[in-house]
């Protein structure tokens, strides 16, 4: 499984344990619309540490990178370039 299907799968299991059962799609509004919140964001960093290697004191961390899985995605991609 790739990285962003990966991403997809994480993000769609978190809100569904919500009882939020939209789709997920790449440039889909997650914070502005208020699917996700803060500890969900903690949740999503967490699980960039431990399965994607981010590592969030080199690359920072920006509210904007969480706004939807491709923004995530990117934010993975240049953890892995840089």
């Amino acid at each position: 499984m790739d990285v962003k299907e990966q991403l997809q799968n994480f993000v769609t299991d978190l809100l569904r344990r919500k009882g939020d059962d939209a789709p997920v799609t790449d440039g889909g509004s997650l914070i502005l619309s208020g699917r996700l919140d803060s500890l969900e964001i903690v949740e999503i960093v967490a699980f960039m540490e431990a399965e994607l290697a981010v590592d969030f004191v080199k690359v920072g961390f920006d509210r904007e990178d969480f706004e939807s899985t491709g923004s995530m995605h990117a934010l993975v991609t240049r953890a892995r370039v840089g």
